[in-house]
């Protein structure tokens, strides 16, 4: 959704998650957009686990976030 040149400005920062080496670099940049505009936020225990697959409910959480945010923008 036009975030391609923000996401590749963003790839070499860091996150704040605990496992945050475990990112893909072609992802983070995605994440930390994704993690500043509230649409992921990661575990109780300050990890994203990058290497997990989504639940469900996990998925449902973050297409529901996404969609306020963008009818709210």
């Amino acid at each position: 959704m036009g975030m391609e040149s923000e996401a590749a400005a963003l790839a070499s920062e860091r996150t704040t998650f605990t496992d945050d080496q475990d990112i893909a670099d072609w992802a983070r940049g995605y994440i930390v957009i994704e993690y500043r505009e509230g649409i992921v936020d990661g575990y109780p225990d300050h990890s994203f686990a990058p290497k997990n697959n989504a639940t469900r409910a996990e998925a449902c959480a973050m297409i529901f976030r996404f969609l306020e945010h963008v009818n709210n923008s």
